[in-house]
């Protein structure tokens, strides 16, 4: 059984304000703790996965893993385990789900922007606050689990935050969730001894490849309404950018929406669009 993981930060054991997950934990001098505690979470799941039949791993590190300093290293991770690494943008360009998988993880996931109770909760960046698709409001968990879904691939284990968790059983209801911690505001959150958290991993993997036959793929039916909402600051510049485009219908001052034929379109052209109104912060 070939398992896909996508790995992310936020919800990692231990992570609890933005230093950690950014260049600001690199000028703490904190980032390595922050790699390391991600490396033992994936490798926790990987051990339980493994234990219940699973027998191929990719994980991609969706953090981002710009140099100097990856997130995750090959020497640190199982060592069965093959790494998707560097600064590319998977699913508009190369589509790496076609290799062909049995199933989807998630591994240290946040909530989606602006849930009080979700550790560091945003999607992607603050650059879009709210994402759409036909009336369903996602986040990133959302957009990892259609994209699953477009390849009939099941998410079936998602670990992260109690927030995060709730928004993974909202959209697949049969899904296991492994909570790393419970979120109290923003930035501040009741953490769980570490032990007990790796523990919590390793079974729940197992029980997810146990029982990934019973969770059904998220699937969405063309065509696709989609309307995104502009957060971060400078919302109507970002917003001017994308409305160039003559199949972007400006919706609001600070909101933009468009109509494709499915919902692979639709990511594709959200997440084109999430780089251009990027590019638009600092201008």
């Amino acid at each position: 059984m070939r398992v896909f993981i996508a790995a992310d930060m936020e919800g990692i054991t231990g992570v609890v304000h933005w230093p950690q997950p950014t260049t600001g934990g690199r000028e703490l001098g904190d980032d390595e703790n922050q790699r390391q505690q991600m490396t033992a979470d994936l490798n926790a799941v990987i051990k339980g996965a493994r234990s219940a039949g699973a027998t191929e791993f990719v994980i991609l590190d969706f953090h981002g893993s710009s140099p100097p300093r990856p997130n995750l290293r090959l020497k640190d991770i199982d060592p069965e385990t093959k790494l998707l690494s560097g600064h590319g943008h998977f699913g508009l360009t190369q589509d790496v789900l076609e290799d062909g998988y049995d199933v989807m993880f998630i591994v240290g996931m946040h909530a989606m922007d602006g849930v009080a109770d979700g550790i560091l909760s945003h999607n992607f960046t603050s650059t879009f606050k709210e994402i759409y698709l036909n009336g369903l409001r996602i986040g990133e968990t959302g957009y990892f689990a259609l994209w699953a879904g477009i390849h009939n691939i099941p998410l079936a284990f998602l670990s992260g935050d109690d927030a995060a968790c709730e928004e993974a059983k909202e959209l697949v209801p049969d899904i296991v969730t492994t909570s790393t911690k419970k979120g109290i505001t923003h930035g501040f959150a009741l953490l769980y001894p570490e032990a007990q958290v790796r523990a919590d991993l390793e079974r729940g993997a197992a029980e997810a490849i146990s029982n990934v036959g019973q969770v059904k793929p998220l699937e969405m039916a063309g065509p696709v309404e989609v309307k995104i909402v502009m957060g971060g600051g400078r919302e109507t510049i970002k917003a001017d950018a994308c409305a160039m485009f003559p199949w972007v219908e400006r919706l609001s001052g600070t909101s933009i929406g468009f109509s494709v034929d499915t919902v692979g379109d639709a990511l594709i052209t959200m997440r084109t669009l999430h780089l251009l109104a990027e590019s638009q912060r600092s201008r």
